[in-house]
This record gives structure tokens, C-alpha cells and sequence, in this order.
């Protein structure tokens, strides 16, 4: 079991620092873009005092676009100097995102807390090094648009997986790894009718009558196998407690 990285917070901030630099235009980068890439968690993070100083010219200033900075204008700030510089080739943009993906790193891991997102960046930076890898060997990718469309191509096929220490924190399992354990208390919450079991949602070609004359199994056999499971989990079960919050109840 896993979570794809493209649906992952962290994923939408990369997505966000991509779109900031491909649609750049000679003016500058478009406000809304930077203040999409600001207004993440996770630039706070990077640098939460630089990323108020610059919401609050972009604000103050009524600004459109945010110019590029120049060489000799380097501000104090590492990030804001990565954001506010002007991406010209695929190469410079899949360092862009490499550096802003080690920084990131270093903050992530200071903190315990956070081991989530880190997992999350680990999975986005190899990703990132596949992409750098590609555009190693296909000297001709030059559009910037290129690296946009493979890093939302590559992101749905890394997954995080739901993996933990058996003994202590969250687990999260199928209804199946459910019956090799025991358990002493639980709790079902909103899985009557229609969740648990889930119903006739198994969608096939096969019509209804042809699959009992043929002997193929139905969704009446699937419901047989959940309820199967059903009574192994809580059939050593010391408390068990069933709740829903539906008004109208099955």
C-alpha cells in the first residue's frame, strides 16, 4: 500500500516552483506564481522572514511582476536569490530544483516531526535526478515546458509507502492483513451498508445472469469474503465499538 507522490503537499510545491519559472516572462515572474510558491508551508520553512519581507513589497508595491535579480543584486537570503533568478536552460532549472530540494532536506531533518515530508522530498529528489539523468543523455530537450511535463509524468509512479514500526505509532492496513492479528478493543467507524461491504461495484462486461450461469463469481461472493474477514477481526475482540455519524441508518 502507498500514496503517490503527486498527490502529496509537497509535490503541489514543486509543481508550483516549475510553473514560477516556466512562465516567466521578460518582464519578470508573475505575482500570482510567486505568491502561490510564498504562501507554501514549506517556503516558510526555507526562510519564513525573507518570504514576508517579499509578500509584503509584492503588497505594498502593487506589483505585477517580480523582476529578475541581477548579479551584483544578490540579497542576503540563498532562497529568495533562487526564486527571484532567471532560469534560461533545462539544465539550470533541474538545479533550481536540486538546490531547493537539499535545502529543504536540511531543514526536514532537524526536525523529528517532520519525517513525513521528508520521505516525501527523498521520493520528489529522485525524480528530480531521473529527469537531470534524461536531460544528460537528450542534449536536444531545451524547452523548459519539457522538465514541466516530465516531472508530472514521473511524480504518479513514486510511491510512499505506508510503512511503520510494528510496534509502536500508526499502522495502516487492508481489511485482509487485518486477520493476522488479534484484537482486544475496536472501533468501526461509518462501515455499514454500502462501505463495508462496498456493494455491486465491480464493474465488468459480464452481465449478471451470464456469470451465474456460468458459475463466474459476483459481487454476492465478494460480500461472502468480506464477511468472512469481517467476523475473523472481531471474533477475539474483548470491546467492540460500531459508530456512524448518517443521519439515516441501514
Amino acid at each position: 500500500m502507498g500514496l503517490t507522490l503527486d498527490k502529496t503537499p509537497l509535490a503541489s510545491f514543486f509543481n508550483q516552483l516549475i510553473k514560477l519559472k516556466v512562465e516567466a516572462t521578460d518582464q519578470g515572474f508573475y505575482y500570482k506564481n510567486v505568491i502561490a510558491v510564498l504562501e507554501s508551508h514549506f517556503s516558510s520553512l526555507l526562510d519564513q522572514t525573507a518570504v514576508k519581507e517579499l509578500m509584503n513589497t509584492i503588497h505594498k508595491e502593487n506589483l505585477v511582476y517580480i523582476p529578475f535579480l541581477e548579479a551584483n543584486q544578490d540579497t542576503a537570503n540563498l532562497y529568495i536569490n533562487q526564486l527571484r533568478s532567471e532560469v534560461i536552460t533545462t539544465t539550470n532549472l533541474i538545479n533550481y530544483l536540486s538546490n531547493i530540494s537539499d535545502a529543504l532536506q536540511s531543514k526536514l531533518i532537524e526536525n523529528e516531526n517532520k519525517r513525513l515530508e521528508l520521505e516525501q522530498l527523498l521520493g520528489i529528489h529522485s525524480v528530480i535526478e531521473q529527469i537531470r539523468s534524461i536531460i544528460d543523455v537528450q542534449s536536444g530537450i531545451t524547452d523548459l515546458r519539457t522538465i514541466q511535463y516530465l516531472f508530472k509524468q514521473f511524480l504518479p509512479q513514486k510511491k510512499l509507502d505506508f510503512i511503520g514500526e510494528p510496534v509502536k505509532g500508526l499502522q495502516v492496513m487492508g481489511l485482509l492483513e487485518t486477520r493476522a492479528l488479534d484484537y482486544e478493543n475496536i472501533i468501526m467507524l461509518s462501515v455499514n451498508e454500502g462501505i463495508l461491504p462496498a456493494g455491486k461495484s465491480t464493474a465488468s462486461y459480464i452481465p449478471y445472469d451470464m456469470k451465474i450461469k456460468f458459475g463466474l463469481p459476483t459481487y454476492t461472493d465478494k460480500d461472502s469474503v468480506y464477511a468472512y474477514h469481517f467476523i475473523g477481526y472481531y471474533n477475539d475482540a474483548i470491546t467492540l465499538i460500531s459508530y456512524t455519524t448518517q443521519k439515516q441508518i441501514v
